[in-house]
């Protein structure tokens, strides 16, 4: 294993928008590897309203929360999305 990569989960971090101006804090998921090979990344920005898509970001990793898990229903799913965020929210001060 590349000890540089990080294990598949939950994380607390910040992402920094392309202006390199203004830094949310966010839930970023680290998931299993696409047909490409590469892994999926998702990050969650609090208290930001717009749409990234297409845009690069840099995204911190500062702390791990939970191991990856696929979940048997979008509710269950949901439930454990606002548990992650309030965890993001507490650990994460920045």
């Amino acid at each position: 294993m590349d000890k540089r990569r990080l294990p598949h989960g939950i994380y607390g971090g910040v992402v920094t928008l392309p202006d390199g101006k203004k830094t949310y804090r966010a839930g970023i998921v680290i998931g299993p590897l696409d047909k490409k090979g590469l892994p999926k990344i998702e990050a969650h920005l609090l208290n930001f309203s717009g749409n990234l898509y297409g845009k690069k970001l840099c995204l911190t990793a500062m702390r791990y929360v939970r191991a990856f898990k696929v979940f048997k229903s979008e509710e269950a799913l949901k439930k454990q999305i606002a548990k992650d965020l309030a965890n993001v929210r507490a650990i994460i001060t920045r």
